[in-house]
């Protein structure tokens, strides 16, 4: 599996690892992941990307500005394997960023998966993803609902995160803004 992200900035990152440490703690809830990272989303799918995938994103991103998204309290989504998280407030402007994202990436013939889709997609921040007989979803909401999980974040990155068991983690990370023939500062993983 890969996803195009964008990575949270450090403060709203160590909110999150934290909240991760405190549910390992309490509810034994692992991540899936092998080098777990705090991101939002885009499109997300299974077959490895061709190696010019880093330009493109590249040239998408140098045509937006970095933009501030708000999230909204604890979310779930039923099923299988249950996500507990942080929804994002779905503004005009990161549905347009979303829409032209999907529309670069469906040019490419990935194969986005479906809950990815314009007319589906959910921004959201994973707090914890379980099958659903090992955890006790409804006694974990109660642990954090007395938080307060509105936050403004500031959307001034694109990434491509692996979560294949032979690279697992981050591959690379471009900033909004930067013209394409710029080194990035973020680098690409080593």
């Amino acid at each position: 599996m890969f996803a195009v992200s964008s990575l949270l900035d450090s403060a709203h990152d160590a909110k999150v690892r934290e909240i991760w440490r405190e549910l390992e703690r309490h509810f034994c809830v692992h991540s899936p992941f092998q080098s777990p990272i705090a991101h939002i989303s885009y499109q997300v799918f299974s077959l490895a990307p061709d190696a010019g995938l880093e330009e493109r994103l590249r040239l998408f991103a140098a045509r937006w500005k970095p933009f501030h998204v708000c999230t909204a309290g604890l979310g779930f989504f039923p099923g299988t394997r249950p996500v507990l998280h942080i929804p994002i407030v779905r503004s005009p402007q990161l549905s347009e960023f979303h829409e032209q994202l999907a529309d670069t990436l469906l040019d490419e013939g990935l194969n986005i998966g479906e809950h990815y889709l314009e007319d589906r997609w959910i921004p959201h921040i994973t707090l914890a993803q379980a099958d659903q007989h090992d955890v006790d979803f409804p006694e974990m909401i109660r642990f954090l609902c007395d938080r307060r999980f509105y936050w403004e974040l500031t959307i001034d990155n694109l990434a491509l995160i692996s979560g294949t068991m032979h690279r697992p983690g981050l591959e690379f990370a471009i900033p909004l803004a930067e013209p394409p023939d710029r080194v990035s500062g973020m680098g690409r993983r080593g």
